[in-house]
């Protein structure tokens, strides 16, 4: 071969190789990959603590792909099929809503439905869950009327997992009227939520009139809002910061403008940004960048990254990208042909080809399984990518003449003082594990030698030799297993150090609750156990002994409450001691010859005391209990003007009512009853014994309920707490939430109790508002029905009604409206005035 046909062909060679090697040098050459073949996918929810991966379809099948390669099917039945997934790592849950309307609990380890809440007569489409468990958000839309005009009409709730009750629900009949909700997302510390919203039912309304709000999750307060159009993409960062775009026409050309929302310290900031070039989404890459991808790549870059200032840091090239994803400090870049994953400064970490590229968009990808499987799904396939995460930690052994040791005990443990790994060592002296990269302690223990205690940085396959030196006096090796207690017999996890009797420490270790195998010589050695919330122990244990298993009892802390009553004489008093971490309550009563109570043997913790007596103002307190204690209570005696003591007389509350509303006698005694407060604590009224009860049945869509609050206001500013009032709704309608608004719209101070137990079935309450009056007894004395305020006001309501009626028809003669009008005016009368006389006849 002459030099003139070398020279070309190198030149060849040399154009290849530049245009291959930088795509093969990003490729990881450890993923392999699988694809499933799936018809209409909705929805997918990858799963970091098992290899699991569930995958949603529009046939109403949930699909479980596990470690990559095997497929289960789960049955959903009647609940429809699932429009949103999210992963719950506190309670081990996926929880889903459905087309159906239903919330699913679905256990990713058992791969079956353990619960199901039918929540509402639609669609869920939109859900989000926060990571300790709490609360769930969705959106859910159905068809509504508005106006003679069928639209779709969606639904805001805010769902709590541990009392299962809807805390907040805002929809189109709310005062802060919603029409549609287009995102919404918690930010990673629970604090916020985020959602974007429409409040009419205009077509074209949400490019310019859609609203970015911000509520306070917990109390459901909104602290932001405003409108600022339809966003193209969104994304938050922890608690909190909002970035959004929104595309705008400008000269034949599009701009990106990027609206920033910081919130600090309960304040609000604002900031915004515009670039000239067209992008479709944007994405937090830490906590002070963000990147922004184009619609187009230009000159082969696909976006930029840029400080929250706006300063450009980087250009982002590759192939056009479909999805963006973040995931674990890392941003998951996906085309139709190939999955890309940078760090936080847009550096390639890995990346895969996709088999058999489509022509089609990919709609999902990310990572799950603590990063060791990936995914990127089309409509109808997805492709299931395995990555390398574990590296081979092999460890020889030899003593110091350089011969193996055998069955040798390894224990390593990780940079947070967990066992990862343990075993023996082989006939050649050697010991394998596959460990993730990271900082490890590696015990080695042998029968004749010394131990060592060796730390490594694990970053690739690696073989360690390690030699150990012989002792002097062989002590036989035991082999045991320890285990801590708590008094109920069930294991716990808890710190333990071994050192033998002269302080030596040996061992520091967190004990898993599944217990821990450790290697000792011949001896004897003080066990030391320790954790939150109990009593260290220590244990002198001799080895060998009769069992290889040495057993911690652990005890729980506890100590004892005296709640004495310093300053008052009273017939009885009623004393609860409120656990308020597993709400767990005690109960005493002390009658007059007794000062004090003693609550014994309580487990540390936070503790709400509440003390009510007939006569005397309740007292409520917090405690810690950490110790011993004693808690000295005066309660405030009830006094009248003059200073003395009067019992409330029940006729003089009547008398209030009388003029204005239908009082019927009665004479019946009742049980006491338990009831939920809006806040979710329970009441029972047996703890009112000695003072009036007035139970206020309404619900919040009630006109004439609303002219009682004036009534009840005077009476509980006049009689204090010689009078107990709770309002008392019968609508499921009714949420916490909704109640909470309407108390503080009429200014409620009492508590407001959710009928869960049919109370006005009951009490045989057909009529709204009723009032019970309950005498310091225990007796039913008075029932009060409806308000006559209410009837005057509907019969000037109704004169004023036939007036207009007449009025049109005198200007439109036309004989059918006429008769029309008759027949309608017929009809309300008659109809008014039998509610009025039944009215009158259930008062009288």
């Amino acid at each position: 071969m002459n030099r003139k046909t070398i020279l070309p062909l190198f030149i060849i060679i040399t154009i290849i190789l530049c245009s291959i090697l930088p795509f093969s040098n990003a490729v990881d050459a450890n993923i392999s990959s699988k694809s499933f073949f799936l018809r209409n996918i909705i929805c997918i929810k990858g799963i970091d603590e098992v290899p699991l991966l569930f995958v949603s379809t529009s046939n109403g099948s949930l699909f479980a792909i596990k470690k990559g390669n095997e497929i289960r099917k789960i049955s959903l039945n009647k609940y429809g099929n699932i429009r949103k997934m999210d992963y719950i790592k506190t309670s081990k849950l996926l929880v889903a809503g459905t087309s159906n309307g239903y919330l699913l609990f679905i256990d990713p380890y058992m791969l079956k439905v353990v619960d199901a809440v039918k929540i509402f007569d639609g669609e869920i489409y939109l859900l989000d869950a926060t990571n300790n468990g709490r609360y769930v958000v969705f959106a859910a839309r159905k068809s509504i009327t508005v106006s003679g005009r069928k639209v779709t009409a969606e639904t805001l709730i805010v769902y709590d997992l541990e009392k299962r009750v809807v805390t907040f629900l805002r929809d189109w009949n709310s005062n802060d009227k919603l029409a549609k909700v287009f995102k919404l997302q918690i930010s990673s510390d629970d604090k916020y939520l985020v959602v974007e919203t429409l409040d009419s039912f205009c077509e074209f309304c949400e490019i310019l009139d859609a609203k970015t709000e911000i509520y306070e999750l917990e109390t459901m307060d909104k602290i932001y809002s405003k409108s600022l159009g339809l966003a193209v993409s969104m994304d938050i960062w922890d608690s909190l910061k909002v970035i959004s775009i929104r595309r705008w026409l400008r000269a034949g050309s599009y701009i990106t403008e990027v609206h920033l929302i910081l919130v600090s310290n309960g304040k609000v900031e604002e900031k915004e940004l515009t670039f000239n070039f067209n992008s479709k989404i944007v994405k937090f890459v830490g906590a002070n960048k963000f990147a922004l991808f184009l619609v187009n790549s230009v000159n082969n870059r696909i976006g930029y990254l840029y400080s929250l200032s706006g300063q450009k840091l980087k250009d982002i090239k590759g192939d056009n990208i479909a999805v963006v994803s973040s995931y674990n400090n890392s941003i998951i870049l996906t085309s139709s042909s190939r999955i890309y994953c940078y760090d936080y400064s847009m550096r390639l970490l890995w990346s895969a080809f996709i088999e058999n590229a489509e022509t089609g968009t990919p709609i999902f990808a990310n990572c799950y399984a603590s990063g060791e499987y990936a995914y990127v799904a089309f409509s109808n396939r997805i492709v299931i990518f395995t990555r390398k995460l574990k590296y081979l930690l092999t460890i020889a052994l030899t003593d110091t003449d350089n011969k193996p040791i055998q069955k040798a005990t390894v224990l390593i443990i990780n940079d947070k003082g967990s066992k990862v790994a343990e075993g023996q060592t082989d006939q050649y002296g050697y010991f394998n594990t596959y460990l993730k990269n990271g900082i490890y302690k590696i015990l080695l223990s042998a029968y004749g030698y010394t131990n060592k205690t060796f730390e490594i940085e694990l970053k690739k396959d690696v073989i360690l030799h390690f030699s150990l030196e012989k002792v002097d006096i062989i002590k036989p090796v035991n082999e045991i297993f320890v285990k801590i207690l708590n008094e109920k017999g069930e294991n716990i996890e808890a710190w333990l150090t071994i050192s033998d009797l002269e302080g030596e420490l040996l061992y520091k270790v967190l004990v898993p609750s599944s217990g821990l195998k450790l290697s000792l010589a011949d001896g004897r050695y003080n066990f030391t156990a320790w954790a939150e919330k109990y009593y260290t122990i220590s244990k002198i244990v001799e080895l060998p002994g009769a069992s290889n298993e040495v057993t911690l009892l652990l005890k729980l802390k506890k100590y004892n409450l005296t709640i004495c009553i310093v300053n008052a004489t009273m017939d009885y008093a009623n004393i609860r001691v409120l656990n308020l971490e597993d709400y767990t309550e005690l109960f005493k009563q002390i009658n007059s010859s007794e000062r004090c109570v003693m609550f014994t043997n309580i487990p540390t913790g936070l503790y709400k005391i509440k003390i009510s007596s007939g006569g005397f103002y309740n007292e409520t307190i917090k405690v810690r209990l950490d110790k011993d204690q004693n808690c000295s209570i005066a309660l405030e005696k009830i006094v009248q003007a003059t200073g003395e003591h009067k019992v409330l007389n029940v006729d003089d509350i009547i008398s209030i009512f009388s003029k204005k509303f239908y009082v019927l006698k009665i004479d019946n005694k009742i049980k006491s009853f338990k009831a939920r407060s809006i806040s979710g604590e329970n009441i029972d009224t047996n703890s009112f014994k000695g003072k009036v009860i007035i139970l206020d049945f309404f619900y919040t869509q009630c006109e004439g309920c609303k002219y009682v609050i004036p009534y009840l206001k005077y009476i509980k500013d006049k009689y204090g707490n010689q009078v107990e009032i709770f309002s008392i709704t019968v609508s499921p309608a009714d949420t916490p939430d909704v109640l909470s608004t309407y108390a503080q719209e009429h200014n409620i101070t009492w508590a407001i109790l959710c009928d869960d137990e049919g109370l006005y079935q009951l009490y045989n309450i057909t009529i709204f508002p009723t009032i019970l009056i309950i005498d310091v007894n225990g007796t039913l004395v008075y029932k009060i029905e409806g308000s006559k305020l209410e009837i005057e006001q509907s019969k000037e309501r109704l004169i004023s009604f036939a007036v207009r009626a007449l009025t049109i028809v005198n200007q439109y003669p036309d004989y059918l409206l006429l008769a029309v009008g008759i027949l309608l005016l017929s009809s309300s009368i008659f109809m008014q005035y039998r509610l009025i006389f039944s009215l009158k006849e259930k008062a009288y």
